[in-house]
This record gives structure tokens, C-alpha cells and sequence, in this order.
């Protein structure tokens, strides 16, 4: 808390400065970061006879930061370059490092996503349509029926995932000798697919019910 607000809004530009500076020397890109949110509030005290009095003012911001996992050769961790998730996930652990040992007293949540989900999709969606013509496929032949063709088809693509997310609240105190441990799990996509599938009568049919 500072006594002026001119006082406490400089404090809150200075760690927040210092912090971006920090996150940006372990390869955070500056379009990846954002300012979200500026706050400067009056610190009151109510009396007993009903007034109140500031007695400071608080200043805060609020910092976005996007975290991409490294490719070959963006960076070396002393043991070669790498990628993937194990990389992103040591990558927010040290960010999340360096942003306490800089001051920062809260981190209000972390969160997983994927950028590119093409590819995951339309093979959720091949294996759906896949699926559905092996199945319909057995019931038309243990009938004496065959596919000849598809009448019509709709599409039930969950293939937005929500990204995984973690509640993570960092109080100021001793800096973290070591990297936060961070894990981002997995990340699921799914499709499935109703189709009305044209058939025919195979023959010879050797099932007696075969209708």
C-alpha cells in the first residue's frame, strides 16, 4: 500500500516492468503478452462516527501471458534442444517461477489449449465414419443385405476441446529455489457421425430370417 496514489501506481508499474522483462528473457515473445486489467483503489478506514478516512492507495494490473511450446533449436536447457509437451510444461513452470521471484503475489489460473486442432479433428472424423460403416455393415450382412451407398449423413463433431485448466494462486514470501512443477495432461477430441446407409439384398442368402 502506498500513502499517494501517484506513489502506489508507480510501484505497480515498476513490477509489472520488471516482471514482463524477467518472462520475456526466457523466450516469451512480446506479442504474447497482454495487459488485461489496470486497477488504482483508495484504501478506507470507516471511523466511529460513521466517516471514513484513505489512509492509501493500492495499484494492480493484470498480465496475460501466452506460453508456446519451444521447436529444435529455440532453446537450450543445457541438455539439447527439444519440443513438445514436456518442454511447455517445463517452459510455465519456469515462467511461473520467475514471475513470484519478481514480486508477483497472484497468478490466478493456468490453462492448457491447443492452437491447430485440424488434423485431430478430421481424423476423429474418419475413424467415426469408419466406424459406422463396419458396424452397419454387420447388421446388413447377417441379414443378407449389402451398402450399396449413403442417403444422408449428420455430423456430431465435440471437436472444440476445453482447455485443461488449473487454479494456481502464488502469495508473495521466499522465492522458489526450483521451477514450478507444472503437467498439462491430454487435450480429447471426438466425432461421431449418424448415417443412413442405401442397401440391397445379396443372394444367395444363406440366413433363414433373412427377411
Amino acid at each position: 500500500m502506498a500513502s499517494t496514489a501517484k506513489e502506489a501506481l508507480q510501484a505497480n508499474n515498476e513490477l509489472a516492468t520488471n516482471a514482463t522483462a524477467a518472462i520475456t528473457e526466457l523466450g516469451i515473445n512480446d506479442d504474447d503478452l497482454k495487459t488485461s486489467s489496470v486497477s488504482l483503489t483508495p484504501v478506507t478506514t470507516f471511523n466511529n462516527d460513521r466517516t471514513s478516512t484513505i489512509t492509501g492507495f493500492r495499484a494492480s494490473n493484470t498480465l496475460s501471458v501466452t506460453i508456446r511450446p519451444y521447436h529444435d533449436g529455440d532453446r537450450d536447457n543445457g541438455s539439447g534442444s527439444g519440443s513438445g509437451a514436456a518442454d511447455l510444461d517445463s517452459l510455465v513452470g519456469d515462467v511461473l517461477t520467475v514471475l513470484v521471484n519478481e514480486g508477483i503475489n497472484t497468478i490466478n489460473y493456468v490453462t492448457f489449449q491447443a492452437d491447430n486442432i485440424t488434423e485431430a479433428a478430421n481424423t476423429a472424423r474418419a475413424l467415426a465414419d469408419d466406424d459406422a460403416f463396419t458396424v452397419a455393415s454387420v447388421f446388413a450382412q447377417a441379414a443378407c443385405y449389402e451398402i450399396i451407398g449413403v442417403a444422408d449423413m449428420i455430423v456430431n463433431d465435440d471437436n472444440i476441446p476445453q482447455p485443461n485448466s488449473d487454479d494456481f494462486v502464488a502469495f508473495g514470501g521466499a522465492a522458489p529455489s526450483v521451477s514450478t512443477p507444472i503437467s498439462s495432461g491430454d487435450i480429447t477430441l471426438s466425432s461421431s457421425v449418424d448415417v443412413d446407409y442405401i442397401i440391397q439384398r445379396t443372394s444367395p442368402c444363406s440366413v433363414a430370417y433373412g427377411g
